[in-house]
């Protein structure tokens, strides 16, 4: 569960709905988040877009180490475009 309130990322057992841990903090760091809203998983990725970072982080599930943090301007210099697609 993203909570932007505490700039971090809850996540919860699915069978009991107790907390299993908190992922990031405040902060521009990667790993750090600034009002997390937006939570995808994909591939064995956790994807997490944020409001007030403006930018989307990905991070492995195992261990969850930040693996990418891609801002709207990194994006248009380096041309990309960001497309997600889950199934």
């Amino acid at each position: 569960m993203a909570d932007a309130a505490l700039h971090r990322v809850a996540v919860y057992d699915a069978g009991s709905g107790e907390a299993v841990r908190m992922l990031g903090g405040q902060g521009a760091a990667p790993g750090l988040f600034r009002a997390p809203f937006g939570l995808a998983v994909a591939e064995g990725c956790l994807i997490v877009s944020e409001s007030v970072g403006a930018r989307v982080q990905v991070r492995t599930l195992h261990g969850l180490t930040p693996t990418l943090a891609l801002t709207p301007t990194l994006a248009l210099t380096l041309n990309l475009t960001l497309t997600l697609t889950l199934t």
